[in-house]
């Protein structure tokens, strides 16, 4: 197929820009352009060139106005393509020619990005298809034979089940994107959760380290005191009971007490040095086990999301290829029968 057979083009721009709140926002901008090349129909390029369905939240700001669906053939000739046209009909909808959709997520706007494109080339392959199939004449002798008319009962079977199997592939889409979501959220909280208990691991770790030389500045300290004793001018230690009085009068002198730069000191109750170090040793261990089990889930975590991300890709696809099958079939039993109105089947 050349240019020449295509109606329209588009024109697609995909970036990451930066939001309010200094995450990173992907967008995709997409404009459906007027093939000037068109050798068909000339006015099959204006008449498809509106495809994005729009709808007014407020008659006064049309920056208010929401994305609502892909247009159908229907759509085409129900919902104008001008804002002020369908205001004055007392519409809330629209048809536009530029769509801009934004995620948070870069996989999800990637398989979107294709989405957009997959399904604008649905809709303009159905609309070219549909209406080869209806221009033309044809000459019918009635009553129509009876292999004829079971034909009827064919379509109408036909288009029921495959609207059947896009409500259903419709239904499996939002499971999905329910899945997903609970999915990225969950990711999202354990991320936060390992981030923070590994934290805390870290600090531990420092403090399982120091705890490891205060055994031997307990000797060092004591031994610098003894020494201090002796030497000191007019010392008078003697004997234990002379050294126990010394200590108490020179504690403060020889630094050993808690002062202004430790963040809180150790209370008369906290319970011994020996088991003080011990709690430090097993909140460290017990942190460092916590934070490993966290990597694990977290690890967990990320994959189940993919695995969620794979699934709901293929109901996407599951869905627009239901859609098409139903626009297709939709096409030929509104050919075959004119005064059917689907939906009463």
């Amino acid at each position: 197929m050349s240019n020449q057979d295509r109606p329209i083009y588009i024109n697609q721009t995909r970036r990451g820009i930066y939001s309010s709140a200094g995450k990173v926002v992907y967008q995709i901008a997409t404009e459906i352009v007027t093939n000037s090349g068109y050798s068909g129909d000339t006015r099959d390029p204006d008449y498809l060139l509106n495809l994005f369905v729009n709808t007014i939240v407020s008659e006064d700001d049309h920056t208010q106005d929401t994305f609502s669906n892909y247009a159908n053939l229907a759509d085409l000739d129900l919902i104008p393509a001008d804002r002020q046209a369908a205001i004055n009909a007392s519409l809330n909808k629209y048809r536009d020619n530029v769509n801009i959709i934004s995620f948070d997520n870069l996989s999800v706007a990637s398989s979107a990005a294709k989405v957009v494109r997959d399904t604008i080339n649905n809709i303009v392959d159905t609309y070219l298809r549909v209406k080869d199939d209806f221009i033309g004449s044809d000459t019918y002798y009635l009553p129509y034979p009876p292999e004829v008319a079971t034909l009827r009962d064919t379509y109408i079977q036909a288009y029921t089940a495959s609207r059947d199997a896009r409500i259903s592939a419709e239904s499996a889409q939002e499971e999905a994107q329910v899945a997903y979501n609970t999915a990225v959220a969950l990711e999202e909280v354990k991320s936060d959760c390992r981030d923070k208990l590994c934290e805390i691991s870290d600090i531990l770790a420092s403090a399982q380290t120091l705890a490891q030389l205060v055994g031997s500045k307990y000797k060092d300290t004591m031994l610098e005191l003894i020494e201090a004793a002796e030497g000191a001018e007019g010392s008078t230690v003697t004997d234990l009971a002379s050294l126990k009085s010394w200590l108490q009068t020179n504690f403060v002198s020889q630094n050993i007490v808690h002062d202004s730069e430790f963040l809180k000191a150790v209370g008369a109750n906290s319970g011994t040095g020996l088991n003080l170090l011990s709690l430090i040793l097993q909140s460290s261990y017990k942190a460092q086990n916590d934070c490993s089990i966290m990597d694990t889930n977290l690890v967990a975590a990320k994959a189940d999301v993919a695995l969620k991300l794979s699934d709901l890709n293929n109901k996407q696809e599951q869905k627009a290829s239901a859609a098409q099958a139903e626009e297709s079939s939709l096409g030929t039993l509104t050919i075959y029968c004119p005064n059917l109105d689907p939906a009463s089947l």
